[in-house]
């Protein structure tokens, strides 16, 4: 599996159908693309996140400390 520009639907046609031939890959795909999403949009990172962004806006808007 190789990155493909997001406006080349060719290339994007044919990657999958190439992995849709060989189910070693898709499989492997399939797990990477897992632990990519665990270790980047889990609940938790989400939530650490949101956190990390609300106390950046709540400190610039804090001057009178």
């Amino acid at each position: 599996v190789r990155l493909i520009h997001w406006d080349n639907t060719e290339d994007f046609a044919t990657n999958i159908v190439n992995l849709l031939k060989s189910p070693e890959e898709l499989a492997a795909a399939g797990e990477r693309a897992c632990e990519y999403a665990l270790a980047n949009f889990s609940w938790d990172i989400i939530a650490r996140r949101y956190l990390s962004e609300f106390q950046a806006v709540a400190g610039q808007g804090d001057t009178n400390r």
